[in-house]
C-alpha cells in the first residue's frame, strides 16, 4: 500500500520546485536595452572569434543585431569621399541599416565612417574605401544595439596596441610598424622627425632607442596635433623624408 504525502509535504515540495526554478537563469529571460547592465548582456553574448578583447567584430555585430534586435532587410553604403591628395587621402562613408525589429516595426540606424593612414592598422592602409565602409556599419550596428564598445574594425593601429599593452613589456624596443606610423603622421603634419624626438627624448641618438611605451607617448601626442595643428612648435616643423638615414 503505497503511503499519501500529507498536506504539508505537498507544500514543502513545491516549495522546493519553486526555490528551484528561481535560482535557474532561464534561457527565455527577457533582456531590455533600457536594462542597466544591457551593456554587459551584449557584450556576453559574442563568441571569442567575434571579439578582439571587447571589441565586437562586424560579423558578431550583424549576428547580435538579429537576434536581440531585429531581421536586417537592407543596407546602404554611400561613398562620400574618395582619398586624393586634395583630402590628405582620407575615404568617409556613410551607411544607413533598416531593421524589421520584434515588434513589428520597421526601424532605420544611420552611422559615418572613415579611414585614412592614421587611423587604421598599417596591414588594410591599402583598403581605405573597404575600412569606411566596414566602420560606417560597425556604428549603425553599435547604434541599433545600443552597445557603448568600439568595434575592432573602428580601432586604430595605436589603439589596438594599447589594447594589448597589459601583455607587452613597455620597456621593450620600439617596433618597425611604430616607427613607420610615427613617419606617416610626422609627414602628415610637416613635422620633422628627428627634431620631434630628440625634442622629446634629448638624449637619444637613435629612434630605435626609443622604448616601447616611448612609442605610444608619442603617438599619443602627434594624434593630439591632428586635433589641434596650431599647436605644433615651430622648432619642429618641416619634415625631411631623408631622417631615416642618420636617424636610425
Amino acid at each position: 500500500m503505497t503511503k499519501s504525502n500529507t498536506k504539508d509535504e505537498e507544500l514543502e515540495e513545491l516549495e522546493f520546485e519553486s526555490n528551484t526554478k528561481d535560482d535557474v537563469d532561464s534561457p527565455d529571460t527577457i533582456h531590455s536595452p533600457t536594462d542597466k547592465d544591457w551593456n554587459d548582456f551584449v557584450l556576453s553574448q559574442f563568441t571569442d572569434d567575434e571579439k578582439f578583447h571587447n571589441n565586437p567584430t562586424l560579423n558578431g555585430l550583424r549576428r547580435l543585431t538579429e537576434l536581440l534586435i531585429g531581421e536586417i532587410i537592407s543596407i546602404t553604403t554611400n561613398i562620400v569621399q574618395v582619398p586624393s591628395n586634395d583630402n590628405s587621402y582620407r575615404a568617409s562613408a556613410i551607411c544607413s541599416i533598416k531593421l524589421l525589429c520584434r515588434d513589428d516595426i520597421i526601424k532605420q540606424f544611420d552611422g559615418a565612417g572613415d579611414a585614412f593612414e592614421g587611423n587604421v592598422n598599417n596591414v588594410f592602409s591599402k583598403y581605405l574605401i573597404s575600412m569606411a565602409e566596414s566602420r560606417s556599419e560597425c556604428r549603425c550596428l553599435r547604434r541599433a544595439l545600443r552597445l557603448k564598445n568600439v568595434a575592432a574594425e573602428e580601432l586604430s593601429d595605436t589603439e589596438m596596441v594599447v589594447e594589448t599593452t597589459n601583455s607587452i613589456d613597455n620597456n621593450t624596443n620600439i617596433t618597425e610598424n611604430q616607427i613607420n606610423f610615427i613617419d606617416i603622421l610626422c609627414k602628415r603634419l610637416n613635422i620633422n622627425v628627428q627634431k620631434y624626438i630628440l625634442s622629446q627624448y634629448p638624449n637619444m641618438k637613435k629612434i630605435n632607442e626609443l622604448t616601447y611605451q616611448n612609442s605610444l607617448d608619442v603617438q599619443k601626442q602627434l594624434s593630439e596635433f591632428q586635433q589641434a595643428t596650431e599647436s605644433i612648435p615651430e622648432t619642429i616643423k618641416e619634415y625631411d623624408q631623408s631622417w631615416r638615414n642618420i636617424f636610425i
